[in-house]
């Protein structure tokens, strides 16, 4: 498990951060230590491709009208389920993919609209089709993760 590093409770490493430890875990074992709780990331020991304990890896989000943000996408098992495209602001948005295949916009409906994240619409042509690339190579594949969600929340095969 990782042990050096920052840790980071309730929040997502910033751009610098992910370029210094592109690869991050949860810090589960650590919930205890003050000031961190089930949501405290910590840098994971392999920091030169994705293995599987890496639960949040760095990506490049390219958006459809051309503009690039750092992002961070979420793995289980070497199964991207998630992504979060950091913009300048560091607030960023998040998409997540169902049991069905598709990625649909996350949005906070529990919180009240004040407190909620920015969301992003699949119609949204500025953005979609968003195209998402791991920095690092996956320990099995040995390619990058290469993920374009298309305006119906669908994978593009190709």
């Amino acid at each position: 498990m990782g042990t050096m590093g920052p840790r980071l409770t309730g929040a997502w490493p910033t751009a610098e951060l992910l370029r210094q430890y592109p690869n991050w875990e949860n810090a589960l074992d650590e919930e205890a230590e003050p000031g961190q709780d089930e949501t405290t990331l910590r840098p994971s020991n392999v920091q030169d491709t994705i293995t599987e304990a890496v639960t949040f890896t760095a990506a490049i989000a390219t958006l459809a009208n051309g503009v690039t943000c750092p992002a961070i996408l979420e793995l289980n098992a070497f199964e991207p389920y998630g992504v979060n495209v950091l913009t300048k602001d560091q607030e960023g948005w998040r998409l997540s993919a169902d049991a069905g295949d598709r990625w649909t916009p996350f949005c906070e409906t529990w919180l009240p609209e004040s407190e909620r994240m920015p969301g992003v619409a699949l119609s949204d042509e500025s953005i979609f089709p968003l195209k998402i690339v791991s920095v690092l190579r996956s320990r099995v594949s040995g390619a990058p993760y290469v993920l374009t969600i298309k305006k119906d929340g669908t994978l593009d095969a190709t």
